[in-house]
């Protein structure tokens, strides 16, 4: 995958991931699904990086909030956060661990 124009896009939902990855390559990006933090952490440490990250809070095994945290001490990569937690404790913790957006669903 070249990394030109392509988006990671890491959530356990599964429609959600596909209805994200329809609509990003619509618009052009090629995108990489992950359903879980891990299979996403050991991809991104061994391939190039995207253009930037849309990572979902609720993740099985490490949540979003670790993996962001994970993230952060190896790549400066943009991270958009996704939640359907509207608790505004959770975007700011999001935040100060090295998010660059965090956004609610629905989106």
């Amino acid at each position: 995958m070249s990394t030109a124009k392509s988006l990671f896009v890491v959530d356990d939902d599964e429609g959600i991931r596909l209805l994200l990855q329809d609509y990003l390559e619509q618009q052009g990006f090629a995108v990489l699904g992950f359903a879980d933090g891990p299979s996403f952490l050991e991809h991104l440490r061994h391939n190039p990086e995207p253009q930037m990250v849309i990572l979902d809070v609720m993740l099985p095994e490490l949540d979003g909030f670790e993996v962001v945290k994970q993230v952060r001490g190896f790549s400066r990569v943009p991270i958009i956060m996704l939640t359907a937690n509207a608790e505004e404790t959770d975007r700011i913790v999001g935040l100060e661990l090295g998010a660059d957006d965090y956004l609610e669903k629905p989106f």
